[in-house]
């Protein structure tokens, strides 16, 4: 996510190595450390704004404070996130788990020299307050604002959680050419700024659930007259596309499968 987000509003590639390596040492803290072993739910949020790019790496399990006192690792790895960003923050969550906050003022230098600011940098949305539309679960749930963020940022996901699901070589490549059609028909049909994404792998099946987008635009699909860069892409690389009525606004749900394993 980062890398992709990093690419998209022009960031310096050592400053975006910086970026990665925070945010992965962050993850893999998670990982390793909240949940004592076992499998929990964490949320990765990052933001350009004026001040420069900030992440917010959030957990519910018992905190990574509490664990660094026996682990030697962990030390080492707050102690690089503190090196590598302009800024760190680890609080413990009043309601369980730990949050890590990163800031990286050179971002905004970047993005201002590229000629790449947002118009909205003075006035940023409530990123750490976004709420995911009714209907959405899976794996990996995915919102991004703006909507034309969407597609960089869902092929680097969607490309590395297909291996989860069997997909063969091929068919992992297959998943750019999908995610590319999902953001430009979510371009043309979000409901507003911003636009989520669940995707859910399993036996040789990935799942893509997009919302919110506006009422009667999913039509043009089942149509054939998606207007979207490669009309032919979603039609011939998935295996299924159903649209539902979710509140008042439509749920996309398209699913691929690894069809040389799946015969």
């Amino acid at each position: 996510m980062s890398s992709a987000a990093g690419e998209a509003l022009g960031l310096d590639p050592e400053l975006m190595s910086h970026i990665n390596t925070a945010v992965s040492e962050a993850c893999n803290n998670v990982i390793q450390h909240a949940y004592s072993g076992e499998p929990g739910p964490f949320s990765v949020d990052l933001a350009a704004m004026a001040a420069g790019l900030e992440v917010q790496v959030r957990d519910y399990g018992r905190g990574i404070r509490e664990a660094a006192a026996d682990h030697d690792g962990l030390k080492v790895g707050l102690a690089l996130m503190s090196a590598v960003a302009d800024r760190a923050e680890f609080i413990r969550a009043p309601d369980g788990g730990t949050e890590v906050r990163l800031c990286f003022r050179g971002a905004a230098e970047a993005r201002t020299t590229s000629g790449q600011a947002s118009s909205e940098a003075d006035d940023p949305p409530q990123v750490w307050q976004v709420r995911v539309p009714t209907g959405l679960s899976g794996d990996i749930v995915l919102t991004v604002s703006p909507v034309e963020l969407l597609a960089p940022v869902l092929g680097r996901i969607g490309r590395a959680l297909a291996p989860s699901a069997g997909f063969s070589l091929d068919r992992c490549a297959d998943v750019y050419l999908v995610t590319d059609a999902l953001g430009a028909y979510a371009e043309q049909a979000a409901e507003s700024a911003s636009i989520s994404v669940a995707l859910e792998a399993r036996d040789q099946l990935l799942e893509f659930a997009v919302s919110p987008l506006r009422a009667g635009t999913s039509r043009r699909l089942d149509a054939g007259a998606t207007g979207l860069r490669r009309p032919e892409s979603l039609a011939s690389l998935t295996d299924e596309l159903t649209v539902s009525d979710s509140g008042g606004h439509e749920l996309l749900r398209v699913a691929m499968r690894d069809r040389r394993r799946s015969h």
